[in-house]
């Protein structure tokens, strides 16, 4: 482990953030197909709802540790109806999902459990369940299984018209989807105990979702970022629109439009024949509050979710020039402390003019102030571990010690130390994969050999290192490895 200071230093190195609830990032899609003895469920009638739905209680299962993938799937696919082409959608081939040991990266003793590509596997806070929602367009159902066992808890059952899924509520008693029908899109609640309703909202005509995630707030409400809809669809920039949607009341509470916000979103890579601004968005949902970091200025924007309106506004964090019409992108990053005390913000430009991209720096802003307290030059984009305490970004070697060697190295920090930072790793090319649920564990990909790589918080001694077949990937949020498929 190496050492390194940075040049610029921090106004303010002893402010530290205090621990982080657990986060979520997006799962691997993989199609939905039960492996093992098909276990009998019963079906009960739900209210109706739009779109009508069930739920089940139970489903179908992994298979035992150690148990034979081929032989396993062959009896699922007769338990769906023999036919491997029409047992599952599409008859996609499956991926097997296994727990590994945070620390050491074995085989946990546990259930294997078969998903396949077009299936998430997404945790609820705090880890303890897991849903599969299935984006094939033809499954009806999302499981819902217990994280550590794979055993089945629920499975929800849609009309299958779901566009999108968001999660569980904090409270992990019901899933939150989004569907689309002749008649617009609705933002659906899924309760997991088979005698509450599903309630929904319809969202504003005009509107359309980003690519930004929602964020689930207390008491059955959730808070989105949506944009009018363009006149076409080579057009990526429109106003921005904060929703806040009461799914228990089922009604829309806030609609708070942000004509100043400059927001050209993107859906794929960024374009070099247009100029885009794509800023960054922070939810403090403990807080109701919502962060923006403008791409096209130094500017920051809070926005109060209870309230529908905007708290402030400021000039803060690396100045940039003028963007105008320049083609090319602007792209900025951001995320709060889990105390509402701390704003990091990130970020990049590549300007078709120039060909280069270039950091913008990661800039940590006080939010009581909305001053900035530190600065780490070089940086584009950072991960946040669930407990707060630790920043995680690649770095390129002319900002690491010693010779260039055009390699990537990963960057890690104390929140509590701004301007010190840790280098992981030998010299060797390397990128973040970012950090064990209960933030204990930090995790490395070292380029070119597929290999994972272990640091055990706050030691930083290296715990455990696995090399993955070419078809794998490790989740470590969830301490999962996902095979084939």
């Amino acid at each position: 482990m190496e050492l390194l200071r940075d040049r610029a230093g921090t106004d303010d190195p002893d402010d530290t953030p205090a621990p982080r609830p657990a986060g979520r990032l997006r799962r691997l899609l993989a199609l939905a197909a039960a492996v093992g003895a098909l276990i009998a469920f019963t079906t009960l009638a739900r209210p109706q709802a739009s779109p009508s739905s069930r739920l089940s209680i139970g489903g179908e299962d992994g298979i035992e540790a150690g148990g034979d993938a081929s032989t396993a799937d062959a009896a699922d696919r007769e338990g769906a109806g023999g036919d491997p082409e029409t047992a599952r959608p599409g008859g996609e081939a499956q991926a097997l999902v296994r727990p590994l040991d945070p620390s050491t990266l074995a085989d946990v003793p546990a259930n294997i459990l078969a998903v396949g590509p077009e299936e998430w596997t997404w945790p609820s806070q705090g880890g303890a369940l897991l849903a599969l929602p299935d984006f094939s367009g033809l499954a009806r159902e999302i499981r819902v299984v217990d994280a550590r066992t794979f055993q089945p808890v629920v499975t929800v059952e849609t009309d299958g018209s779901f566009t999108d899924f968001y999660g569980f509520t904090p409270g992990a008693d019901a899933l939150v989807v989004q569907a689309g029908g002749a008649n617009g899109q609705t933002l659906l609640r899924y309760p997991l105990d088979p005698e509450q309703p599903v309630t929904g909202v319809d969202l504003p005509e005009g509107l359309e979702v980003t690519d930004r995630r929602p964020a689930m707030l207390a008491d059955g409400r959730v808070a989105m970022v949506m944009r009018e809809r363009s006149a076409s669809e080579s057009d990526s920039r429109s106003t921005v629109h904060v929703l806040v949607a009461d799914l228990l009341a089922e009604r829309m509470v806030v609609d708070l439009p942000l004509p100043g916000l400059r927001a050209d979103f993107m859906y794929g890579p960024p374009r070099q024949d247009a100029s885009q601004a794509i800023p960054g968005f922070a939810w403090d949902s403990a807080r109701e509050r919502l962060y923006i970091a403008h791409a096209d200025a130094a500017r920051v924007t809070v926005v109060d979710l209870a309230g529908g309106a905007v708290l402030a506004e400021a000039e803060v964090g690396v100045p940039v020039a003028e963007l105008g019409e320049q083609p090319g992108h602007r792209w900025r990053w951001a995320e709060v402390s889990p105390d509402g005390t701390r704003l990091y913000t990130a970020g990049n430009e590549s300007l078709a003019a120039s060909s280069a991209v270039t950091p913008f720096g990661l800039s940590v802003i006080d939010t009581a102030t909305l001053s900035e307290v530190g600065r780490i030059e070089g940086v584009d984009g950072v991960q946040l571990s669930p407990d707060g305490r630790w920043l995680l970004w690649s770095v390129p070697s002319m900002f690491a010690p010693g010779p260039t060697d055009d390699v990537q190295r990963v960057a890690l920090m104390d929140t509590a130390q701004v301007g010190l930072v840790n280098l992981l790793g030998d010299r060797s090319a390397a990128y973040p994969l970012g950090f064990s649920l209960d933030s204990s564990h930090v995790y490395l990909h070292r380029a070119g050999s597929n290999v994972v790589v272990a640091y055990a918080l706050p030691s930083l001694a290296q715990t455990g290192e696995r090399r993955l077949p070419e078809d794998a990937w490790f989740d470590p949020s969830v301490g999962l490895l996902h095979e084939g498929g």
